[in-house]
């Protein structure tokens, strides 16, 4: 018995060691408060393009895969800027969170609050723009499975 609560001790104060360490690798990755205000000016356009159906703002912030796989449906069908419109009337956007990967793209987590009360999480792989009009550009998307609905 003494032996098992002298193991809990030791176990307790090794915690208690190592959690500064980690915590401090967690701090240390978070993005810059500098990247923050980048990521938030340049999505607050794209989220108000997406409003406005303004296929053409949109089309700026896709990079790579995610341009070509959007490419047509943004500059051929005449109807899916009046369908964002309506779609994301009375839409609310946020930034949930950001992590940082090693090779200096982040993962965005977007909340969208649709009008009618469903509310889904949005993950986005985006990388630093090269230039151009946008800071940040989206690379990749992964809706959440978590999608939630206030009408359950």
């Amino acid at each position: 018995m003494r032996t098992t609560c002298i193991y809990t001790v030791l176990l307790l104060l090794l915690c208690m060691v190592c959690q500064p360490s980690l915590h401090a690798q967690v701090v240390s990755a978070a993005p810059s408060a500098s990247e923050m205000r980048e990521l938030h000016t340049s999505f607050s356009t794209l989220f108000q393009a997406m409003k406005d159906g303004d296929v053409a703002v949109i089309e700026q912030f896709l990079s790579g895969q995610m341009s070509s796989e959007y490419k047509r449906l943004l500059e051929q069908n005449q109807d899916y800027p009046a369908f964002l419109r309506n779609f994301y009337k009375g839409a609310t956007f946020s930034i949930s969170s950001v992590t940082p990967m090693s090779n200096g793209d982040m993962n965005v987590d977007v909340v969208i609050q649709l009008r009618g009360g469903s509310r889904s999480v949005t993950h986005l792989n985006v990388k630093r723009s090269d230039g151009g009009s946008t800071s940040w550009k989206v690379t990749g998307v992964m809706r959440d499975k978590r999608t939630e609905s206030h009408n359950k």
